[in-house]
């Protein structure tokens, strides 16, 4: 589906995310794309971790120092569907 690749920035409130690219993700069996500026193709086995965290999918990658931040309209969606494949995959 569509999403939005986001950065986060600290604030005095906190931490807030904001858009800096649109692009596509695709999820396949063992890795997930994301087609924007520059492709990204991140092996599931390679995703420690995933969580939402207000309304954005943090993915932590093995071998990444930063997450990577995805808006989607549907993150609930998007996040089932990797945790299942992470899970099958262990």
């Amino acid at each position: 589906g569509v999403i939005s690749l986001n950065s986060r920035r600290k604030s005095k409130h906190g931490y807030f995310y904001y858009s800096v690219a649109a692009g596509k993700l695709k999820i396949y069996d063992e890795y997930i794309e994301i087609i924007s500026d520059g492709d990204k193709k991140i092996k599931i086995r390679d995703i420690l971790d995933i969580f939402i965290d207000d309304g954005v999918i943090n993915l932590i990658i093995d071998n990444r120092k930063t997450p990577i931040y995805i808006s989607s309209e549907e993150p609930t969606y998007i996040l089932a569907i990797i945790s299942k494949l992470k899970k099958n995959k262990t």
